[in-house]
């Protein structure tokens, strides 16, 4: 065991104590070399709730009610997570998912702030695989989040090294609050073992239970066309 294990599963320790870290983005390589992004969705009320991911061939995952007629706000919990076209391989908590594919990740960051859902100004976490920059370093992560101490939009960028069998871990929120904390620290390392069931059974196990609502881990073969294979785990259904 080394230190980055070490670390890594301090850091899982400390997320499966977290009772609500809200949505959750990691992206990182499993132990093969595959680039492996996670993506979760958390809830407290009844409309954050009723929610699952779904699917299509293009590699698309967005965010689907499971009665329609229940939604308030779709603006802010209805949208693509997860979107790929031409080797580029955008993830989000928002609508900001197709404007990385369409302007790319800078564009993004500058276009969006924080969410107006006032008072907890719930942060944007976004990232991108993109395979055309190389094998090396493909991986971008981004938080834009409100200043703790003004209404000020702070906006910070991190390039990702590549560690197999391990991702780094970004969160809307630090934890459970009255308003909720936003997110307030680099990404952190956590283990990504085994296959691709494996990695989303255990990041799901690691989500409290009572607020946990969807998850998705997507491989991405950069080796083989940009193939990518999906696992979808909801904790609801849609209504009939």
């Amino acid at each position: 065991m080394n230190v980055s294990r070490i670390t890594a599963d301090a850091n899982l320790y400390r997320l499966r104590n977290n009772s609500y870290p809200g949505r959750g983005i990691v992206i990182g390589r499993n132990k093969t070399g595959k680039i492996i992004q996670v993506y979760w969705i958390m809830g407290r009320s009844g409309n954050s709730r009723k929610r699952i991911f779904e699917s299509d061939a293009a590699g698309r995952v967005q965010t689907v009610p499971t009665n329609p007629a229940e939604v308030k706000n779709p603006e802010l919990i209805i949208y693509s997570a997860m979107i790929e076209r031409d080797g580029v391989f955008a993830v989000s908590n928002g609508s900001q998912t197709l404007n990385i594919i369409a302007d790319g990740f800078s564009q993004a960051m500058i276009q969006y702030c924080y969410e107006p859902d006032s008072p907890n100004f719930t942060p944007r976490i976004l990232a991108v695989t993109n395979l055309n920059l190389g094998y090396e370093h493909p991986n971008r992560m981004a938080i834009i989040r409100k200043s703790t101490d003004g209404e000020l939009v702070e906006r910070f960028f991190y390039e990702l090294p590549d560690f197999p069998g391990y991702g780094h871990c970004i969160h809307t929120y630090e934890c459970d609050g009255n308003p909720l904390p936003s997110f307030d620290r680099r990404p952190y390392l956590l283990p990504l073992d085994g296959s691709i069931e494996d990695i989303a059974n255990a990041l799901w196990e690691a989500l409290d239970e009572d607020n946990r609502v969807s998850l998705v881990v997507k491989t991405i073969d950069d080796l083989k066309h940009c193939h990518s294979r999906l696992k979808i785990i909801n904790k609801y259904r849609k209504v009939a």
